[in-house]
């Protein structure tokens, strides 16, 4: 019993100093696709090939990444819905 009290201590402790270091969804987001991170190179090589190829559609459960993917689909011809990803594709 002293030990799971000792556990439940460090583990509040330890919450307590990772959060000012926590990143936000959006920022997470950002740092992913960006030039500089190879995943995003990688992407936008593949996007220029794909160009005209194909209409984007898309499900998203954030309202934000939504917005931001809306904006960048629209152009295209696609949509992003705002939805479960079950009632997402019956609306599509």
């Amino acid at each position: 019993m002293k030990e799971w009290h000792i556990t439940m201590r460090l583990s509040l402790v330890l919450r307590a100093i990772r959060e000012p270091f926590r990143k936000s969804e959006q920022e997470m987001f950002s740092r992913l696709f960006q030039a500089r991170s190879s995943f995003g190179r990688w992407l936008r090589q593949r996007r220029t090939i794909l160009d005209g190829y194909y209409t984007p559609y898309g499900i998203e459960l954030s309202t934000e990444l939504c917005r931001m993917a809306n904006m960048r689909m629209k152009p295209r011809g696609g949509f992003c819905v705002y939805a479960p990803a079950v009632e997402g594709i019956r609306s599509i």
